[in-house]
């Protein structure tokens, strides 16, 4: 059971990243519609990037969880992105993978939690 909670605190902080990210872009700035363009690319990979920085700075682990929470997290991210934005908004053209933004928000969260690894301090032997 607490490996399950391990991994599912992970999924469901990255789920609400996604979902954050998603309602800012697709439903605030862009009215409905997924579009891609420098403006929207910027405001995703930053919001991901602030979030996901805020998310792991409050939460006490050590390096081996980051390196998993963060792994988790790309993933989960890349599964909603292909599910909900390729397979029903843009009908499985496979168009949102050759928008940089996509990749660069994977990126925001391994910088986010290397930040974080870089200050965690090593443990005294």
């Amino acid at each position: 059971m607490k490996a399950l909670k391990k991994v599912l605190g992970p999924i469901g902080w990255a789920a609400l990243v996604w979902l954050i990210v998603f309602v800012v872009d697709t439903v605030l700035i862009s009215g409905g519609r997924y579009e891609k363009n420098l403006y929207l690319g910027i405001v995703s990979v930053l919001f991901t990037f602030v979030i996901w920085l805020m998310i792991v700075f409050h939460q006490r682990t050590d390096s081996r969880r980051l390196i998993v929470k963060t792994i988790v997290a790309v993933l989960t991210l890349a599964v909603l992105d292909f599910l909900v934005r390729n397979l029903l908004l843009e009908k499985n053209n496979l168009v949102i993978y050759k928008f940089w933004a996509t990749y660069a928000e994977y990126g925001a969260i391994i910088v986010a939690s290397t930040l974080k690894y870089l200050r965690i301090e090593p443990e005294k032997v």
